[in-house]
């Protein structure tokens, strides 16, 4: 009776619309005309007008140098989308870009799609008309042995954000026998596949399928940004408990991995006091290390309380050795608070000369922790031994080479360097011109000291080129 209450009141909304349900269920591009169905019911809730969502996205471009970012009618920015292939009133198909997961609006959930090339806001259309266009090609696209997402429960409450996967074990039309890697069995329909799977991109769909088919253990949860900033962490992430096999892995392998030594870099981790995450490629970065009170943690900690309090490691496929000895280094530097003696005097000399100022605290902590890390991971690149059999591939900013290990690690070790000047060291130079040259030159010999204290000549050589 429920789900024939949802579609009465969708039906009724198109009736509204002055549309037909065939009409309605037609993803054809808005006329010149702007007579098409699809287009009027695009339902806009939102407590901005659209002149103030469009400017708070075109300001947000200008701010995080990112051009193609686009707004939903709850204010949510994203950046990326998912692409469904849903057959039109003329027998083709079209390519829809839909956009996070579904909204829930007075009872009722949607889609968040991109209408138009030129469009800032993100129209939305009803989920369970989706479906229905949708369902039938949804479903040519698993077989027996794929892994599915299914909603995590905790105390016989499903958490949002939070799944766990199900491996197919048959499929009889509408029935598809689905079971847990504990030994538990149900039987699903592909609608309820539908509703927890067709937002996945397909980055995320083939990391879930290499990770879990390959012997890899974990569960999954799906994170929404709480700032602004965070925006292209969004996506799915897998809470990994074991790493799927190598061995097996074959092609599948560059899903997950960059190469058998992150591999095994990588399963040192899980001896850790500390989680370890897997995502897709697709946020524009290698790896990351976060903070137990970071917004990041916090997010990923809710009701899960295996997740607890633990400083996080996130990789990507992408990350090599050297990004892995990186991230490890930030890791153990929060532990043994490496830098706190530094800070310490830094902060003093900023309090006598009564010019505190938290900002400038701030950049010079995080200056002095990447400095360690990228140390570090130099200190990697020029000591190891490499491969030149083995090729790996480089990916850039629009481009890819495909090296040998010595030379993609030269490659890597620059590009880094120039990372960590262009970031960090640039950022931190242009605020001590703010200061007297007296203050700022304490500080920096301070800094300088600490480097060759931390056995960094790298960065006391840069602040020596400062002092000249």
């Amino acid at each position: 009776m429920r789900e024939m209450m949802k579609k009465l009141a969708l039906l009724l909304t198109l009736i509204l619309s002055g549309c037909s349900l065939i009409e309605k269920t037609s993803f054809r591009a808005p006329s010149s005309t702007g007579s098409s169905c699809f287009q009027k019911v695009g339902i806009f809730h939102s407590e901005l007008s659209r002149d103030e969502l469009e400017g708070r996205v075109l300001a947000l471009r200008e701010n995080l140098g990112v051009r193609n970012l686009l707004i939903d009618q709850n204010a949510r920015v994203f950046d990326r989308a998912s692409q469904v292939a849903v057959p039109n009133s003329e027998g083709e198909y079209d390519l829809i870009e839909i956009y996070g997961r579904p909204v829930k609006q007075d009872g009722q959930f949607y889609i968040n799609f991109k209408e138009s090339p030129d469009d800032l806001i993100l129209s939305r259309y009803p989920v369970e008309l989706l479906k229905e266009k949708y369902i039938e090609n949804f479903s040519y696209e698993f077989n027996r042995g794929d892994f599915i997402l299914m909603p995590s429960v905790s105390k016989s409450v499903t958490l949002d954000s939070y799944y766990t996967p199900w491996k197919i074990m048959d499929i009889e039309g509408d029935k598809i026998n689905i079971r847990h890697r504990k030994g538990k069995k149900r039987v699903v329909s592909w609608g309820e596949i539908f509703d927890h799977n067709f937002f996945l991109t397909n980055d995320e769909q083939n990391l879930v399928q290499s990770f879990f088919s390959n012997g890899g253990k974990g569960e999954l949860f799906y994170y929404e940004p709480r700032v602004e900033n965070e925006l292209s962490y969004r996506g799915l992430y897998i809470y990994v408990e074991d790493l799927p096999d190598f061995e097996r892995m074959g092609e599948d392998f560059d899903f997950v991995f960059n190469d058998h030594r992150s591999y095994k870099k990588s399963k040192e981790l899980l001896d850790k006091d500390l989680s370890l995450f897997w995502t897709t490629n697709q946020k524009g970065f290698y790896g990351f290390h976060a903070n137990a009170n970071s917004h990041y943690n916090q997010a990923l900690i809710v009701e899960r309380t295996k997740y607890a309090k633990k400083a996080t490691i996130t990789l990507t496929p992408n990350a090599d050795t050297a990004t892995i000895i990186h991230e490890q280094r930030h890791f153990e530097d929060n532990v043994t608070k490496a830098i706190n003696e530094t800070m310490s005097k830094t902060s003093a000399i900023l309090h006598e000369k009564d010019l505190f100022d938290e900002e400038f605290y701030l950049i010079l902590h995080k200056f002095l922790l990447e400095q360690r890390a990228y140390s570090t991971e130099f200190r990697f690149v020029d000591e190891a031994t490499f491969d030149d059999k083995q090729m790996k591939l480089f990916k850039g900013p629009g481009f890819e080479m495909e090296l040998g290990e010595s030379s993609y690690y030269g490659i890597k070790r620059q590009h880094s360097s120039d990372v960590f000047r262009s970031l960090y060291f640039a950022g931190l130079n242009q605020k001590l011109k703010d200061f007297d040259p007296d203050v700022a030159k304490a500080l920096v010999l301070e800094f300088s000291k600490a480097c060759i204290d931390h056995e960094l000549t790298r960065c006391s050589d840069l602040f020596r080129k400062y002092l000249e």
